[in-house]
């Protein structure tokens, strides 16, 4: 099952956390990342 993270109003803090989420250490490849 696929994991899915919905950021909504992305801005600075979006970018940021996703900066975050790619760098960490979670496995992030079933990850499903969507922005609004």
């Amino acid at each position: 099952m696929t994991k899915k993270l919905v950021i909504v109003g992305a801005g600075i803090g979006g970018l940021s956390v996703i900066k975050a989420i790619r760098e960490s250490t979670v496995v992030v490849d079933d990850l499903d990342i969507t922005i609004y």
